[in-house]
């Protein structure tokens, strides 16, 4: 997988899929990090998606190598979809992305999405 020219040498690295903006600290005052490590559903959720990141290093032509664990997790074979989600790329395989988007699509999905958007909005 690589990179687009844009994101190369930003940050050397890709952790979990995610681009660390260049000008943020570590993160050890974003969530998860910041909740209350007593409550039981953060310190899943740490467990669940912190403790099994794996730094990604990016070579000098932009190219990440997903280490094994991440690819059988995510189901990654010969092709790979890339989506760009504001602050953070997400790597799909091409089926389970289409399944996604096929799920979101749907009217109920639709009316949830429109329900939220206007919530923020």
């Amino acid at each position: 997988m690589q990179l687009p020219t844009a994101d190369r040498g930003a940050t050397g690295r890709v952790v979990h899929g995610r681009l660390p903006a260049p000008d943020r600290r570590e993160g050890a005052d974003q969530p998860p990090f910041a909740l209350s490590q007593f409550d039981p559903s953060v310190r899943l959720l740490v467990r669940s998606f912190v403790a099994p990141a794996q730094e990604c290093p990016v070579d000098k032509v932009g190219r990440i190598l997903i280490p094994p664990p991440l690819r059988e997790h995510a189901g990654l074979a010969d092709e790979v979809t890339w989506a760009g989600t504001v602050e953070r790329i997400e790597i799909w395989s091409p089926a389970r992305w289409l399944e996604t988007q096929k799920a979101a699509r749907t009217p109920d999905a639709q009316a949830q999405l429109a329900a939220r958007l206007h919530q923020l909005l």
